[in-house]
């Protein structure tokens, strides 16, 4: 039987609290104000970085690029994302909250961060499977993906990622841990009478291994072509433009591959909290680090950046300039 999660019926299921009172479930919380705060400042940092980044993206004619157009997309996806796994994981950490002291709200973020890290890390593996086709065939790349075909791409991600969320038991917080499980009781003693549901989303465990796997597979066949045109050619240039976009996807990509890797690994052996530490790290890492990525490697996108700021510094200056005159007048 097929199970829908986006239903009362399964919230009341899986995160079933109801046998303990809110108070007994937040004397299962650890307080953990060092990293708490450490992935709330992480968040916010990221979160300034993206919206320049994605609004000179928009302006730019980088957007008519069908990478970029994959970019603009992951990047939507991480700057909503780490609004859950950092500044909501930060500030439930800080406060020393458990899945079950916001049981309904711990579902729903669980439910859009899975579709958001699913619709992502496809996205990447898309990303880059365009950037070696486009290094090697520019026909083939633009045959593909030129025009509104990036689009369409995109919609295997998008409908995958939501599939997952609808078909799939979502995580909860727990500062226990600092991170998010799928047991919303992990850490904590359950009555022997409580019957507690299979757990494992195995839906994520066969995707991260997707990821892992086909991203590995991809680059593999990427190092190989670059052997073989350099013994032809012995011209390989990585700081022309697409040399560039390369190394761009490939780090954007390689933090999803680190992470999907980490979480496998925590789903079937005893993991040391200092390693879900970082594993939680990873997952925040791997949704904003791609905002540094695009300033960092894209002039471009840093010009836009100075002019979107030096236009809103221009114009403030000027409307504080219009207040003096105005006043003055008055007086």
């Amino acid at each position: 039987m097929v199970r829908i999660f986006l239903t009362s019926e399964s919230y009341n299921y899986y995160f079933n609290c109801s046998f303990y009172s809110n108070e007994r479930w937040w004397e299962e919380g650890k307080p953990n104000h060092f990293i708490g705060i450490f992935y709330l400042v992480l968040g916010f940092i990221f979160e300034i970085l993206y919206i320049p980044s994605l609004i000179a993206m928009v302006n730019s004619e980088l957007i008519y690029l069908s990478c970029y157009k994959i970019m603009f997309f992951i990047g939507l996806l991480d700057f909503f994302v780490i609004i859950i796994n950092a500044i909501f994981s930060g500030y439930l950490g800080y406060i020393g909250a458990v899945a079950c002291n916001y049981p309904l709200l711990n579902y729903v973020l669980g439910v859009l961060a899975l579709i958001g890290w699913i619709t992502a890390s496809t996205s990447c593996l898309l990303l880059a499977i365009n950037r070696v086709i486009d290094m090697f065939n520019s026909h083939l790349s633009l045959l593909l993906f030129d025009g509104y075909k990036t689009f369409l791409w995109l919609l295997i991600p998008i409908i995958y990622g939501l599939a997952a969320g609808i078909f799939s038991n979502p995580p909860g917080f727990t500062s226990k841990q600092m991170a998010w499980f799928y047991d919303p009781h992990y850490g904590t003693y359950v009555p022997q009478s409580f019957k507690a549901p299979n757990y494992i989303n195995y839906v994520q465990v066969v995707h991260n291994l997707l990821v892992t796997s086909v991203m590995s597979i991809v680059y593999t066949v990427f190092c190989g072509l670059i052997g073989l045109k350099y013994k032809t050619t012995h011209k390989i240039r990585l700081t022309d433009p697409k040399g560039s976009l390369f190394i761009q996807s490939f780090i954007i990509c390689f933090s999803s591959f680190v992470a999907a890797a980490v979480n496998v690994y925590m789903q079937f052996f005893p993991t040391p909290n200092f390693v879900v530490i970082i594993g939680h790290f990873l997952w925040i890492f791997t949704h904003g680090f791609t905002s540094v990525i695009l300033i960092v490697f894209n002039k471009t996108i840093r010009g836009e950046i100075k002019t979107f700021y030096f236009h809103m510094i221009g114009k403030n200056r000027a409307t504080r300039v219009s207040i003096i005159k105005s006043n003055s007048i008055r007086h």
